[in-house]
């Protein structure tokens, strides 16, 4: 735009949208009348994505993909509508599936914007899901780097015991609790036996 050319007021934008788009509509579902929301908050419409991406995850950080489309259905009643939603998921999955109330909402609501936060919501599942893995894979290689550096100080603390050594190293310690003081104590005393033999 022209340096110095006039702009339109945000006072004027937001006149013409409260006069030719009306947000907020009654329409008769059956005999009852749903008011709905043609389009939800920018707030409302980060607190739908976020509901809808934490229900797909168990708190074992299990992904469940199948909780995914039963999520944005409760979603689009609940932030679009002032229809009831029962807490029992079991009663709130029969009203959502049992019924058409879902598709008559969403023919008076802003699908640009549905459509929007369900693409959202998918890339923010495949971002948590990568991330995870990744999460995964690197505790995964932080174990394997512990046993490998914990079977190197082994093999350095008992590389010269013969095999006999370890056995009556082992039979040692055996019938007690396995403690640091023990396991030296047993070490030294069985390592020095052969010796002991030898010298007589």
């Amino acid at each position: 735009m022209a340096k110095g050319e006039k702009k339109v007021s945000i006072s004027a934008v937001d006149n013409i949208i409260g006069e030719c788009f009306l947000n907020v509509v009654t329409e008769q579902w059956y005999d009852v009348e749903v008011k709905m929301r043609r389009s939800i908050p920018f707030t409302e419409v980060l607190a739908f994505v976020d509901d809808v991406v934490q229900s797909c995850f168990q708190r074992n950080g299990a992904y469940v993909p199948e909780v995914l489309d039963f999520a944005i259905k409760s979603n689009i009643i609940s932030k679009y509508t002032n229809v009831s939603m029962p807490d029992n998921l079991e009663h709130r999955y029969a009203i959502l599936y049992n019924s058409d109330l879902v598709d008559f909402v969403c023919q008076h609501i802003n699908m640009q914007q549905l459509q929007e936060m369900v693409n959202s919501i998918n890339r923010k599942l495949a971002y948590m899901c990568d991330t995870n893995t990744v999460s995964v894979q690197n505790r995964l290689n932080d174990l394997i780097s512990a046993f490998e550096t914990m079977q190197e100080k082994t093999e350095a603390m008992f590389g010269d015991v013969m095999p006999d050594d370890m056995t009556r190293l082992v039979g040692a310690i055996g019938d007690g609790a396995l403690t640091e003081e023990k396991i030296v104590e047993a070490y030294m005393k069985h390592k020095n036996t052969p010796n002991d033999k030898a010298d007589e």
